[in-house]
């Protein structure tokens, strides 16, 4: 599914970009910010403020939204010895008796609810307490799987439309981009490149053997 996403989002910025190099440049740059705050790397609560917004346009939040909501529900938790708390409760209070109260509105587990002496505390108790950290509820599997797909159509019409009917850039919008560099006064790598290759074919039909000839004649270090 993020296969498909990333290639219809790909389609659309080909669509804007006029030649190779700003697809080369455009690309990475908003496929890493998208995926670098999608909440898995870093979660909501963690990023700075500034950033925020990155989290909420991202599509890929849906994707991981959706996808860790269906596999990491209710599955418990076993923590291992180095991530447990441990501490003492005052007598005669058992640990559970201790902790119910603030077992209540937030979650973990305790692993000796009988003791009367040391308590050991896991943070966690099932897969969905850690979820909840980073901003994903099982309940919003579907919604995000939803809000997906519709990014993917929206990337499709959007190709369509710039294909169809491409945007006309003002001309003093083209100005300020190339610094009144006209297209005739600098050709493109893609341009240069074809006209090259023509220029070889040609050279080639007539005079067949000569492109090697030249390249073995050519000695770099004469």
């Amino acid at each position: 599914m993020t296969g498909h996403l990333q290639s219809t989002w790909a389609l659309w910025i080909v669509s804007l970009s006029q030649s190779l190099g700003t697809i080369a440049n455009l690309l990475p740059f908003f496929l890493v910010a998208m995926e670098a705050f999608n909440g898995s790397l870093i979660s909501y609560a963690q990023m700075p403020r500034y950033y925020r917004w990155l989290y909420h346009v991202s599509p890929f939040q849906h994707y991981i939204r959706a996808m860790l909501g269906a596999l990491l529900h209710s599955i418990p938790v076993s923590c291992a010895d180095v991530e447990t708390v441990s501490f003492r409760v005052p007598e005669p209070l058992t640990c559970e008796a201790y902790l119910g109260e603030y077992l209540e509105s937030r979650p973990g587990a305790v692993l000796n609810p009988q003791s009367t002496s040391l308590c050991h505390f896991c943070p966690m108790s099932v897969s969905d307490d850690f979820l909840r950290s980073l901003n994903i509820s099982h309940g919003d599997r579907w919604r995000s799987l939803g809000v997906l797909v519709a990014y993917s159509i929206s990337n499709v019409l959007i190709t369509y439309l710039l294909v169809f009917f491409p945007p006309r850039i003002p001309s003093w919008v083209s100005r300020l981009l190339h610094r009144t560099t006209t297209t005739a006064e600098r050709k493109g790598a893609e341009e240069v490149a074809t006209e090259r290759w023509a220029h070889e074919l040609t050279l080639e039909r007539e005079h067949p053997g000569a492109l090697v000839q030249a390249a073995l004649a050519y000695d770099p270090f004469s």
